[in-house]
């Protein structure tokens, strides 16, 4: 698990390899909670994460619900009772109650370059160098093939 300050960057970079992944952020709490509005977790399809929402049931629960958003491509708010008096508390005895919202990134779309000729090559080039994923889009196989990508025709 890598610090909170990291969690942009995780994003970043996770972007950068086109994968896709989940952002957990508490957006309110009532009572006591183990973490407070802003605390953030990235979450993975395979269930490694960055960052933290709390530990313990919560965020093994958080991480499966992320894990369900992930899957089915649809971003959630999920309510967690930490209230040993509540009937749906989650074995958590913090006394209060946290709202979580899980937002579903998917990859990072690919740069498409028309034309893989001398402008073509240079955005590639580009492209390479700041880590975004591209294709390129010409008719003529060669073009595509010297900059080291599949044709699309």
């Amino acid at each position: 698990m890598k610090r909170e300050a990291d969690i942009f960057g995780v994003i970043t970079e996770a972007q950068k390899r086109g994968q896709g992944m989940a952002l957990a952020t508490v957006v309110s709490t009532h009572k006591s909670s183990p973490r407070k509005a802003g605390a953030k977790m990235v979450i993975f399809a395979g269930g490694a994460t960055a960052g933290t929402v709390g530990g313990g049931v919560l965020e093994a629960l958080v991480i499966r619900e992320a894990r369900k958003a992930l899957a089915e491509g649809a971003s959630r708010k999920v309510v967690y009772s930490l209230d040993p008096e509540n009937p749906d508390n989650i074995t958590m005895c913090c006394g209060g109650e946290m709202e979580i919202f899980i937002d579903v990134l998917k990859h990072e779309a690919p740069l498409i370059i028309f034309g893989g000729g001398h402008v073509g090559e240079k955005i590639a080039h580009l492209a390479e160098a700041i880590g975004m994923p591209y294709s390129i889009v010409d008719d003529r196989a060669e073009y595509a093939k010297r900059l080291g990508r599949k044709p699309a025709i």
